[in-house]
C-alpha cells in the first residue's frame, strides 16, 4: 500500500487524471477522499473477471462434453493419453489400460447372472483390485464403458447421451444385458 501511495503522490504532482470504468479522478485533488473507492473498484473488477473466467470454463467444458470428450478423471479401466484430433488439436482421450480386462470380466459375469457384490468380492480376492466397492458397483451403470458420454442438463439444454471420442471397453449388447440383469436383481430385492 505504501508503494501505491508513493506512486499516487508522483502522479498527483504531474496533475494526472486516473481513469476507471466508472469515474475519472484528478489525482492531486481527489486521491485521499477516493482512495478506498478506487481500490474497491479494482477489487470489484477482479471479481467480475473471475466470474467471467468461471463462466467461460463451464461453457468450454460443456462444449467438449457435447462433442464426446470425457472431461473427468479417467475411470477404472482407462487412462488418459494425448492424441491429435481432426483439427490437429492435442486432447487427452480415454484409452483402455491393463485393467480393461477386469472390467470386461466383471461385465460378463454380471450379464451371466452373478450378483455384482459377489463378483466384486471374488475379483478383489483373486486379482487384488484396488477399487472401492461403491466405485465398482457404479461402474456397471457408467455409459463411458460403452463408449458414450452422459451430458447433464446445462442452461436449459436437456440431458442426453452422446457417442464418445474414446474406445469402448464394453459393446452395446453386453452393456444392455448388464442393465437388464441389474434391474432384475433390484426388482427381486
Amino acid at each position: 500500500m505504501k508503494k501505491i501511495i508513493k506512486n499516487v503522490s508522483t502522479i498527483s504532482n504531474n496533475k494526472t487524471l486516473i481513469k476507471s470504468p466508472l469515474l475519472i479522478y484528478l489525482a492531486a485533488d481527489q486521491w485521499e477522499q477516493k482512495e478506498s473507492k478506487l481500490l474497491g473498484q479494482s477489487i470489484k473488477m477482479a471479481e467480475i473477471e473471475s466470474r467471467k473466467i468461471s463462466e467461460r470454463t463451464k461453457n468450454g467444458l460443456n462444449a467438449c462434453l457435447r462433442e464426446g470428450y470425457y472431461m473427468a478423471s479417467a475411470p477404472f479401466g482407462y487412462t488418459r493419453e494425448k492424441r491429435s484430433t481432426n483439427h490437429h488439436i492435442q486432447r487427452k482421450l480415454l484409452v483402455p489400460d491393463g485393467n480393461a480386462v477386469f472390467v470386461k470380466e466383471a461385465y460378463r459375469r454380471v450379464a451371466d447372472g452373478e450378483h455384482r457384490t459377489a463378483v466384486y468380492e471374488d475379483m478383489k480376492k483373486r486379482y487384488n483390485i484396488k477399487l472401492p466397492k461403491s466405485s465398482f458397483l457404479r461402474m456397471f451403470a457408467n455409459p463411458v464403458y460403452n463408449g458414450k458420454i452422459f451430458y447433464k442438463e446445462f442452461k436449459g439444454q436437456p440431458a442426453f447421451v452422446v457417442d464418445g471420442k474414446h474406445e469402448a471397453i464394453i459393446d452395446d449388447l453386453l452393456f444392455h444385458k448388464v442393465q437388464v440383469a441389474i434391474s432384475k436383481t433390484i426388482k427381486n430385492n
